[in-house]
């Protein structure tokens, strides 16, 4: 494995848990709690939450050197979190919140923190990972 790949996936696990712990549960603690209600206290959904953001973590380090052009570094990252929020976060939230019967608010306010947390775990790995070695492919 590559050196990079392993800090950049440290990187945006740490940032994903500091940014959990910090932002969403003392930053926000309260705004959560009245529109996911006891939601975010359940065990089994802390577990399914950390291997996500286990998973997103290895992903977002694999998939940065393969679509990262010739930018500075950060804009792919924020151009990498954007995906990752796009095609990962933002669907399976309304879909989950759905299901939930949680209120507008929440399933929007879960949305924009996910988009948020992604773009910036997207310039963390990019920071991170640096600049591209390899060319991107013409086509």
């Amino acid at each position: 494995m590559n050196r990079r790949f392993l800090l950049a996936a440290l990187a945006a696990l740490v940032f994903f848990l500091l940014y959990l712990l910090l932002f969403v549960n003392v930053f926000l603690s309260s705004y959560v709690l009245d529109h996911w209600g006891s939601l975010v206290r359940e065990q089994e959904l802390a577990w399914a939450i950390l291997g996500h953001l286990l998973l997103l973590s290895l992903s977002m380090a694999y998939l940065y050197p393969r679509i990262s052009g010739t930018g500075e570094p950060w804009l792919e990252g924020l151009r990498l979190g954007l995906l990752v929020a796009l095609m990962v976060e933002i669907v399976p939230a309304l879909f989950l919140f759905h299901f939930l019967e949680l209120s507008g608010g929440g399933v929007l306010s879960a949305s924009a923190i996910f988009v948020v947390r992604d773009l910036l775990a997207g310039v963390v790995v990019g920071l991170v990972h640096g600049r591209s070695l390899d060319p991107p492919a013409a086509g």
